[in-house]
């Protein structure tokens, strides 16, 4: 049974609480002046238009570069499981990946 991954509803969620969030806050409690309140409608929709739209990027940004590691480590999973035990992780260029990858090698060393 495969399990399909969750990762861009928890990483949006994420970035929704801290992105639009504040401009929430921002917007509820700054109270204008009655002479300025169409400007200030104007201000807070662009700001939260921009939140929206950047959130939504960057969560996607985010999932793309956690999600291929990941995958990458599921299957290296599966094949060890499956009595492979010649099967290896690439090192790259990232030392936080590199450490996970290379320890998973070690234990699938013996």
């Amino acid at each position: 049974m495969k399990q399909k991954m969750k990762l861009f509803p928890a990483v949006l969620t994420l970035f929704l609480v801290l992105g639009v969030g504040p401009t929430l806050l921002i917007a509820l409690f700054a109270v204008p002046y009655h002479s300025q309140l169409g400007t200030y409608r104007l201000v807070v929709s662009v700001l939260l238009v921009l939140s929206v739209v950047s959130t939504l990027c960057l969560a996607g940004l985010v999932t793309r570069l956690l999600k291929q590691p990941i995958n990458q480590l599921l299957e290296a999973q599966k094949q060890v499981r499956h009595g492979n035990l010649s099967y290896r992780l690439p090192a790259k260029g990232n030392p936080e990946l590199n450490l996970l990858f290379g320890g998973f090698n070690k234990m699938a060393e013996g």
